[in-house]
């Protein structure tokens, strides 16, 4: 048994071509990933033994992984449209959006100990507890394309609109502002920091 996250680890076929490495995060003095093509997450630091573990629904594309408020490991499933969570004993629970084939895509985790993600074709920034309640709010720019999310110092949640063309943000209880259209055409800003 596994007493810590740095125990952790996933094998990544690399090599055969079947793992697509698409986020990663670090936790516990290790590095994690999800690897989209085997559905599978993990990670490991030194002295680590590799461990694979599988997410339960097959060709979920695991994408993005962040450790989360309560010590496990979250992520989101683009097309099982689930986010997922990992215990540092390796047992996967997933939890389904409410808004069928949303997307998920982006993963933070949030000043209020939530999970927070964005539904890239649900139009929707999401927000998950450590308990697996799933809140959605929708973006009030149509077909907007929410992509990445990220924690900002004021305490809100940014995220990119890449249809839409913007930048917004959520505050923890729900209330989403959207910027003016950035100023260069069809710029589709994706990742935020």
């Amino acid at each position: 048994m596994m007493k810590n996250l740095r125990d952790l680890a996933v094998r990544l076929l690399l090599g055969l071509g079947a793992c697509n490495p698409a986020g990663a995060t670090t936790h516990d003095a290790a590095v994690y990933v999800d690897a989209m093509q085997t559905a599978d997450v993990g990670g490991g630091g030194p002295g680590a033994v590799v461990t694979e573990f599988r997410v339960p629904t097959p060709n979920s594309e695991p994408d993005r992984i962040v450790a989360g408020s309560d010590g496990n490991l979250w992520f989101a499933e683009g097309t099982g449209n689930k986010i997922g969570r990992i215990t540092i004993a390796g047992i996967v629970t997933e939890f389904p959006i409410p808004t069928a084939a949303s997307a998920p895509m982006s993963i933070a985790a949030g000043p209020d100990g939530n999970i927070w993600f964005t539904e890239r074709e649900g139009n929707k920034i999401g927000r998950i507890t450590t308990a697996g309640i799933i809140t959605e709010f929708p973006i009030p720019t149509a077909a907007s394309a929410p992509t990445g999310i990220a924690p900002g110092p004021d305490g809100n949640l940014w995220f990119t609109e890449a249809a839409g063309n913007k930048i917004g943000h959520i505050t923890p209880t729900g209330t989403i502002t959207e910027t003016q259209p950035l100023a260069t055409a069809k710029a589709a800003p994706t990742g935020i920091v």
